[in-house]
């Protein structure tokens, strides 16, 4: 169980409770936090996270290399036994989108981030 967070990232309180979340919906959520955090960016597990700005956003990035890099951090996740997405790169607007479904415990798990 976890605290469920908005769309915004911050938790989310209900009747004025913290609410949780659990099930396919905690993984969804995690694999959604795992693939918004930049590489570096915890202070407390600086090898955590996405390496957007080094590797994945870079213009000579091959597409398949950034699909396998998204691809191994949502593998990474607990619960999740396989998954399938989609990277689309806008370089007009630096903007990466990346959806998909993973396969968890807890049955189809889909995600979709923008970076």
């Amino acid at each position: 169980m976890d605290f469920r967070i908005d769309a915004s990232g911050d938790m989310e309180i209900v009747d004025g409770e913290l609410a949780y979340v659990t099930g396919a919906a905690a993984i969804a959520q995690h694999i959604t936090m795992r693939l918004r955090t930049y590489l570096g960016e915890s202070p407390y597990d600086r090898a955590a996270g996405v390496p957007y700005i080094t590797v994945i956003l870079q213009p000579n990035t091959p597409q398949f290399s950034r699909e396998s890099i998204l691809n191994a951090i949502v593998l990474g996740t607990p619960g999740v036994t396989a998954c399938s997405m989609t990277v689309v790169l806008d370089s007009s607007t630096h903007t990466l989108r990346a959806s998909g479904v993973a396969t968890g415990v807890d049955g189809p798990i889909e995600f979709a981030i923008e970076v």
